[in-house]
């Protein structure tokens, strides 16, 4: 390998070294260089060069120069550079929220990456934001591939208390390490994980006189309230090209509760019609359950913004009761499309979903959900109906055609309209363009 003596990007002085296995000392010529660099020439096919230059002046002399970049780009190993691009963001109560962006979290992946993203919010008038950090270990195991541990954040607001005249929010923090097994093969399609995290959620809220017509916004005193979970998962994906599967087992306590759950999730794919069946299967139960609050039951009809007590997926209208923004869904738990209280349990759920394809033009599809949870009644439910997949596992609109004797019972009670029964997914956080570029296997 050869090392250089550089001033104004000309080359002084170059000699040349035999290899070296471990780190080592060599003598080289003194001289007026702005900086010595190894492999000036690019004459190795190195894949990691951000350690190969020296300064011999000034402050951090192993840092290249800093150079802000819009949006990004493949890394430089001749500059330290920071990635920034506008962001905008929207949900119910922040209204608006615009802001910037700074990581260096591109290709290829680094040790450290980030993702800051401090925003402002026009509803609130208050900052708002999150971000990550991550450092990534490449271990010579037989065992793992890659280790990752990291820390991230969120800030936003998840409602707005009409009588004391303000917004309440939420702070999450999370730390976590992520375990990647060794494929059996290079070009496997099977990858596999273990995670172990740590979230800590605080979320404000008002105490007052909440009915008392004579209070006014200053008789209520703004509190925090913070829980904490643990979660350990093992995640398998054969992400074969047809008739993928993947499954995901999951093991959640906190002071007063204990959960162990399993999905399974397969696709059935048809050559010729390029239509595709899925299948979801999922049981959940309650290893021990101290506690009588209903937020943490498993629920038949999946996740709504409410009952996302640690507050993995985006709403726009999280604790939303009625109107569009209140039709939002998460796929979890019992997965029913329809919104029901029938089925909600505080010991065990098992339920199967089924989406399949219209074999037509046109995107298009018809799904069944059957479920069962333990202490919710004495009868198998389920719904049947048509789903518009608008883009396939993000944007999905869902209508319900028919549905089990009990769900109809509490539609009845409740005075439901079928316009409430209509339902949509918007899984914005599986487009984030950071873990897609970390998902991408060439």
């Amino acid at each position: 390998y050869s090392i250089c003596g550089v001033k104004e990007d000309s080359v002084l002085v170059t000699k040349w070294y035999e290899g070296e296995a471990n780190a080592t000392i060599v003598d080289f010529p003194i001289g007026e260089y702005d900086n010595i660099r190894i492999d000036y020439q690019l004459d190795m096919p190195e894949n990691k060069r951000k350690n190969n230059t020296l300064k011999t002046k000034g402050l951090l002399k192993k840092c290249e120069p800093f150079k802000p970049q819009f949006i990004g780009s493949i890394e430089n190993p001749d500059k330290t550079q920071l990635f920034f691009t506008p962001t905008i963001g929207w949900n119910n109560y922040d209204k608006t929220m615009i802001g910037l962006a700074f990581y260096n979290a591109m290709m290829p992946q680094k040790k450290f990456e980030y993702a800051i993203s401090p925003m402002y919010s026009f509803g609130s008038n208050e900052p708002v934001g999150g971000g990550f950090m991550n450092y990534n270990f490449l271990p010579k195991s037989n065992l793992f591939r890659q280790i990752t541990a990291g820390v991230s954040w969120q800030d936003y607001h998840r409602g707005y208390n009409e009588y004391a005249m303000d917004y309440v929010s939420f702070h999450k923090r999370t730390a976590q390490i992520n375990l990647f097994f060794n494929k059996s093969k290079a070009r496997s399609f099977v990858s596999s994980q273990l995670s172990l995290k740590g979230v800590s959620v605080a979320e404000t809220y008002f105490l007052g006189q909440y009915y008392a017509e004579s209070s006014t916004s200053s008789d209520y005193l703004q509190v925090s309230d913070t829980k904490s979970f643990g979660q350990l998962s093992y995640t398998m994906q054969n992400s074969k090209t047809l008739n993928p599967f993947g499954v995901n087992v999951v093991a959640e306590f906190t002071n007063d509760f204990a959960k162990l759950s399993a999905e399974a999730n397969f696709q059935f794919d048809f050559k010729k019609s390029g239509k595709e069946v899925k299948v979801r299967l999922f049981g959940g139960s309650f290893l021990f359950n101290e506690t009588n609050n209903g937020r943490y039951n498993y629920r038949m009809d999946g996740i709504r913004g409410y009952y996302d007590y640690t507050y993995d997926h985006v709403y726009f209208g999280r604790n939303e009761f009625s109107g569009v923004l209140s039709q939002q869904m998460a796929m979890g738990y019992g997965g029913f499309k329809i919104p029901t209280v029938v089925g909600q349990s505080n010991s065990w759920l098992v339920a199967m979903n089924v989406k399949a394809d219209i074999p037509i033009g046109l995107p298009l599809g018809v799904f069944l959900d059957v479920g069962y949870g333990y202490n919710t009644s004495a009868n198998i439910n389920y719904d049947f109906g048509v789903h518009v997949p608008l883009v396939e596992d993000i944007f999905e609109i869902y209508f319900p055609v028919f549905w089990s004797q009990d769900i109809q019972g509490a539609i009845d009670a409740n005075g439901t309209t079928y316009g409430q029964l209509i339902r949509f997914t918007l899984h914005v956080e599986k487009i984030n363009p950071f873990q897609l570029l970390r998902d991408f296997e060439f």
